[in-house]
C-alpha cells in the first residue's frame, strides 16, 4: 500500500465516489491534525441465520471488510494484523443488540509464541510495520468473530485495536521518527439484520 501513488489514490477516491461508495477522506489535509486515521466496515451480507450454541461449526459468521485510512497530514505505524488475536492489534467487531440470555457465541483468537519469544519492538516497528502514509489504506476481509443467537438487529461497528505495549516501550516510542497508533478507532456502525 506504501507504493500508492497520490494521483492513484486520487482514482481510487473518484471511482469509490462514483460507484456510491463513501470515501473516508476529502482533501485537503489538514496540518493541524496530523494524525487522524478513519476506519470503515462493510458487511458482506446484510442477514444471516441465528446461530445454534449447542451446533458452533454450522454457525453461519459474517463476514466484513475493514479499512484503517490515514486521513491526517502526518505518517504513523501500525502492526500489520487483521485479526486482534495478540499483542500487535488489528480488527475486531463490536456487537450491540440483545442477545437473548445465553448471549452471543464469540470466537477467540490467539497466538502462540514460544518462552524464549522476545522481541525487540522497536526494531519490529522500524522494519516491518507498516508507514501509513497521508491518504493511504490498509484492511482486508475476515470472518467477524461474534455470533448472534437470538434472531434481532444487531449494531455492528469495526474497531482498529492499537498494539499493547508495556510502559517502557511507550517511553521509547519518542526515539522513531514517527508516531505510533496507540488509540482504538471505531466504525461508523452498521446494522446485521439475524433470523431463524
Amino acid at each position: 500500500m506504501n507504493s500508492l501513488i497520490p494521483g492513484y489514490f486520487a482514482l481510487l477516491m473518484l471511482v469509490g465516489a462514483a460507484a456510491g461508495k463513501t470515501v473516508p477522506c476529502t482533501g485537503p489535509f489538514v496540518k493541524k491534525m496530523p494524525v487522524k486515521p478513519v476506519v470503515e466496515i462493510s458487511l458482506a451480507q446484510k442477514t444471516i441465520h441465528v446461530c445454534d450454541r449447542s451446533k458452533p461449526r454450522e454457525c453461519e459468521w459474517a463476514s466484513a471488510t475493514f479499512r484503517i485510512t490515514n486521513c491526517g497530514s502526518s505518517p504513523f505505524y501500525i502492526p500489520q494484523t487483521m485479526a486482534n488475536d495478540e499483542w500487535h492489534g488489528g480488527f475486531e467487531d463490536i456487537f450491540t443488540g440483545s442477545f437473548g440470555r445465553n448471549g452471543p457465541l464469540r470466537e477467540q483468537g490467539a497466538a502462540d509464541y514460544g518462552a524464549d519469544y522476545h522481541p525487540d519492538v522497536l526494531k519490529e516497528i522500524q522494519e516491518s510495520w507498516m508507514l501509513l502514509m497521508p491518504g493511504e489504506f490498509y484492511g482486508g476481509t475476515m470472518a467477524l468473530r461474534t455470533a448472534p443467537t437470538a434472531p434481532g438487529v444487531y449494531k455492528v461497528i469495526g474497531r482498529h485495536v492499537p498494539p499493547q505495549l508495556s510502559d517502557e516501550i511507550n517511553a521509547n516510542l519518542s526515539t522513531l521518527k514517527f508516531p505510533v497508533l496507540l488509540e482504538p478507532v471505531d466504525s461508523e456502525p452498521l446494522y446485521l439484520k439475524v433470523v431463524k
